[in-house]
């Protein structure tokens, strides 16, 4: 069994992403959605830096959801969003795997000029690899799709040691289905 470091730690992440918006294929995007209806899959991808992670690689898919303004285009000339709600991955150089959700929270600027800044919510949660295994955490993240950008910042709580270098984090035990103590 893990023990979960019982201290909130401070988490920030910076990223370079791409993204592709495809229609909705079967089987995904299932639940109710946060508005209207879905109008496509978002799949992202990048690498950057984290803390606690170092050279990082993210993905994940985003459910989007808004009004369906013109049925037969091709996303995202199908409508127009007005949320979405998704899970992530975040990959550390070691192979240990951080998860978690994601949900819009709102928008500043103007679409598609250079001020525009998606927020969304961030909750780091159970279920990942290594010394993410029984991690939880909350962060805001603020997306600059202009120049493909992504910031998050908050905090994290997971087993093992944060101040242990990335060669002995390479050699943490890794038990997936391992229950998380201190909770």
């Amino acid at each position: 069994m893990q023990t979960v470091v019982e201290q909130r730690l401070p988490f920030h992440s910076e990223v370079d992403f791409h993204f592709r918006q495809i229609p909705v294929p079967a089987g995904q995007c299932t639940g109710t959605a946060p508005a209207g209806e879905y109008l496509w899959l978002t799949e992202f991808w990048g690498k950057g830096m984290a803390t606690y992670l170092g050279k990082v690689t993210i993905e994940g898919t985003l459910c989007v959801s808004g009004e369906l303004t013109n049925p037969g285009a091709d996303p995202p000339g199908n409508g127009t969003p007005a949320g979405y709600h998704g899970e992530s991955v975040w990959i550390a150089a070691n192979g240990d795997r951080l998860l978690g959700t994601i949900h819009f929270t709102g928008f500043t600027g103007e679409p598609g000029t250079a001020s525009f800044v998606i927020t969304e919510a961030v909750r780091f949660v159970d279920g990942g690899t290594g010394r993410f295994q029984c991690a939880e955490g909350e962060a805001t993240a603020r997306v600059r799709e202009a120049s493909r950008s992504y910031t998050c910042d908050g905090w994290i709580r997971f087993s093992g040691d944060p101040t242990r270098d990335e060669t002995q984090r390479a050699h943490a035990p890794r038990n997936p289905g391992a229950h998380c103590e201190g909770r």
